[in-house]
């Protein structure tokens, strides 16, 4: 099982440089699944909120020719908010899956949908 957290479940508020801050609580996801879009699809429907590719249209967080990194991530009940998507592996090393959702989460312990960090 995988761990998923994000905008509506992690313990600290997320930043977006456009809009500023939300607050919110803390609900443990997992999920048993094999693909990254996947396991962002479960946590969408958990809470009610959807992602859509980041287009780098915000000044504060431009993207260079061809870059395809974060995402809008629009709560049910909220303004969007940028996220990035990392996996944590059981490892202990850490990636960024950028846009590709098609990503194996074999090895994955934690799947985190926050704070821009790369």
């Amino acid at each position: 099982m995988v761990e998923i957290t994000g905008p509506d479940n992690q313990p600290f508020p997320v930043v977006n440089p456009a809009k500023g801050k939300r607050e919110h609580g803390e609900r443990k996801i997992f999920f048993g699944g094999e693909r990254l879009r996947e396991a962002v699809d479960y946590y969408c429907q958990a809470f009610g909120s959807r992602i859509v590719p980041y287009d780098g249209e915000v000044a504060e967080v431009p993207l260079a020719p061809g870059e395809h990194k974060y995402f809008y991530y629009f709560p049910e009940d909220a303004e969007s908010v940028l996220i990035d998507i990392h996996l944590h592996r059981k490892d202990g090393s850490q990636t960024c899956s950028g846009q590709d959702l098609d990503v194996s989460l074999d090895g994955v312990r934690l799947v985190s949908l926050g704070a821009l960090i790369c």
